[in-house]
């Protein structure tokens, strides 16, 4: 059985997503950051794999809001081969995901504008 997410399960999930790329976006500047570092290895942050378990489990008893509340995004180190020095750090790639990421979060943030636009006149026609 399928069930619909409610506008507050929504936001709740964009809110933990918009979290997960925040921290993505923080990894990915240390990234840029140290690439001159010897020995740096770069870290990479996984979230939605847990965002998609628990929006998966809708029908477990336990409330999606209180799910998703709990979630934290997974850092951890790369395991790349390193150059000379050691670092792993690959700019090109780090360039590209940190676009793809902060277009990611724009979305997010667009969608959870339309959410209070949306309850803006719901509250508006109910005068």
């Amino acid at each position: 059985m399928t069930q619909s997410i409610s506008g507050s399960e929504a936001l709740s999930v964009m809110y933990q997503a918009l979290n997960g790329l925040s921290a993505r976006q923080r990894a990915q500047a240390d990234n840029i950051a140290n690439i001159n570092t010897p020995g740096y290895k770069a870290e990479k942050v996984d979230f939605e794999s847990a965002l998609k378990n628990a929006v998966a489990s809708m029908d477990t008893g336990t409330s999606l809001v209180d799910r998703v509340s709990k979630l934290s995004p997974n850092v951890t180190k790369s395991t790349a081969e390193g150059g000379v020095n050691g670092n792993n750090v690959n700019l090109d790639q780090e360039t590209v995901e940190s676009q793809d990421t902060a277009l990611r979060y724009r979305l997010l943030l667009d969608g959870i504008g339309r959410q209070f636009s949306g309850l803006r006149n719901v509250i508006r026609e109910g005068r």
